[in-house]
């Protein structure tokens, strides 16, 4: 490769890096505006999961955030206006237990003992709230054409509790 070609290369490959790192910051959403609450099925706490807000206008402008083992969810940056609200359990099953401190609610619920416990968080806090558990709901919730949650958001705190049947 010559020095011209080269020099040409570097050059386009630095304003598409650019052009990237522009386009980049064009996508962040920062929205004044939050969501918590609980989500139960069928009278029982949700025990983990995904919550999602999304604009049916428009499918770019969407937040998610994780339900806790204990139901509550808590999303900033959702965005404001007429949402579909979806929720999904799935990625309960695959929240890994390991990654909690040792003790009576670490390592899967385990006792703490020397096999489960991790050095790095030997010192750290027990969690504030249980680990997620799979909870199986019906699959209809989990789709943005599907769902019958709806929800309507301003800027600022918005509490909403979700009674799914």
């Amino acid at each position: 490769m010559t020095w011209k070609t080269w020099k040409t290369w570097m050059t386009a490959t630095a304003a598409a890096v650019a052009a990237l790192a522009v386009g980049c910051g064009d996508n962040s959403q920062i929205t004044g505006a939050r969501v918590k609450g609980t989500v139960k099925y069928k009278g029982k706490v949700v025990t983990g999961g995904e919550i999602i807000f999304a604009s049916p206008a428009d499918p770019n402008k969407s937040q998610s955030g994780r339900i806790e083992g204990d139901g509550t969810f808590d999303v900033p940056n959702v965005p404001v206006g007429d949402l579909v609200v979806q929720v999904d359990t799935e990625m309960a099953k695959y929240d890994v237990p390991g990654f909690t401190p040792p003790g009576p609610r670490g390592a899967g619920g385990g006792g703490g003992g020397e096999a489960n416990q991790n050095p790095y968080l030997k010192d750290a806090p027990p969690p504030s709230k249980p680990p997620m558990k799979f909870m199986p709901i019906d699959k209809k919730y989990a789709k943005a054409d599907t769902t019958t949650l709806k929800m309507t958001v301003q800027k600022g705190t918005n509490e909403k509790d979700f009674e799914l049947d």
